[in-house]
């Protein structure tokens, strides 16, 4: 079983650069970057408890990584991670 960490989910709103909405689905897939890591390009796959609503940027979640093979263990040394979609960074999940 993979590993995965509960979190909260920042959205940057449109007027941040972000997105125009937030997701509307339970699952969002996006990627990462731990600079700390030789390889700190990764996909993860974000679980929200609901679905967020279209007016509200902050959810609680459960992060993992995409991936059997990534560096699942990190996700305990971390206090934060960038949400990216492609190159633009869209939000910043901090863990409890």
């Amino acid at each position: 079983m993979q590993k995965q960490r509960t979190g909260i989910i920042h959205f940057l709103t449109k007027e941040e650069s972000g997105r125009q909405h937030p997701p509307t689905g339970e699952v969002y897939y996006a990627t990462t970057h731990i600079a700390q890591l030789d390889q700190p390009n990764w996909s993860i796959v974000i679980i929200f408890d609901k679905p967020i609503k279209e007016d509200e940027y902050s959810a609680l979640c459960q992060v993992k990584f995409l991936f059997d093979h990534a560096p699942h263990p990190i996700l305990d040394e971390l206090k934060e991670m960038e949400v990216y979609e492609g190159a633009k960074i869209v939000g910043r999940i901090v863990f409890e």
